[in-house]
Order: C-alpha cells, then sequence, then structure tokens
C-alpha cells in the first residue's frame, strides 16, 4: 500500500493522527501505521527553537513535545510495578521548555547561560528512565 507515499495523503493522516492511541485506531491505513511502529519510539515528536539578536546579547527558547510512546513490552510492567501507574498517569505525552542567554564577546568568545527543563518537569523518553530535573549550564566558546 503506498497511500501515504504522498505528500497530501501523508500530512492529512499526520493531522488527523495526533492524539490519538493505537487502541482508537480504526483504518486500514491505520493499521497499517501501528504495525510498522518500532517499540520505544514516539509517535510525534515536535520541537520549535527560536533565537534572537540583540547586537552581543543573543536569547533563545526551545519547546519539545514527546507524544506518549504506545508501544512498550509488558514484561517492564511486571518487573518494574511503578511504571504501569507513571504510564497511565502521563499518557499524554510531554512538554519541555529550554531557555539560554548569551553575550558575544568578540574576539574573546561567547558566554551563554542555559537553562534546561526551565517548567522541572518530570517525563520519561525511555521506560523506567526519568529524564533529568532542571539544570544550570556556563559555556564559554573560543573561537581559534
Amino acid at each position: 500500500d503506498t497511500t501515504l507515499a504522498n505528500v497530501g495523503s501523508f500530512m492529512k493522516y499526520f493531522f488527523s493522527s495526533v492524539g490519538t492511541k493505537f487502541s482508537e485506531l480504526k483504518t486500514a491505513n491505520d493499521s497499517l501505521v501501528a504495525s510498522a511502529m518500532l517499540k520505544y519510539r514516539f509517535r510525534h515528536l515536535v520541537k520549535f527553537d527560536v533565537e534572537f539578536d540583540l547586537g552581543r546579547v543573543t536569547l533563545g527558547t526551545e519547546v519539545r513535545y514527546y507524544s506518549f510512546v504506545e508501544k512498550v513490552d509488558q514484561v517492564f510492567e511486571l518487573f518494574i510495578p511503578e511504571l504501569k501507574d507513571y504510564r497511565a498517569a502521563n499518557s499524554k505525552g510531554a512538554v519541555v521548555y529550554n531557555q539560554r542567554i548569551s553575550y558575544d564577546f568578540k574576539k574573546y568568545g561567547k558566554l551563554s547561560f542555559i537553562v534546561n527543563n526551565v517548567a522541572n518537569n518530570e517525563f520519561s523518553v525511555r521506560p523506567a528512565r526519568m529524564e533529568p530535573p532542571r539544570s544550570f549550564t556556563f559555556q564559554y566558546r573560543i573561537s581559534i
């Protein structure tokens, strides 16, 4: 079936599938996508990154949306009992915000301050592996 090879059909399906779980799929194309979906993968990963240059100062923000990982081996739930409860409570996916500001010293380098996971969200990209909490990073770059 090459129905999804057409860009228009693919985009139509993509936007109609956002927020739909595998158990709710109804058409032949839905079944095709569900069977082809690999375990431990997101159906949707959306990234948005914008940066503003204000002379020597640069401000930036990044937003990422990770959809719910629907296909996971049930054996994990046997050995990690809290995993089933966590997945049930967090079935909508996760949104993560990162912020950065930097100052360019021209020939002396560039100093950046980066805050990852600004909202300090608790989220997991892989089963039973929590992602880091909010973190602060100072970065100094020198061009040689």
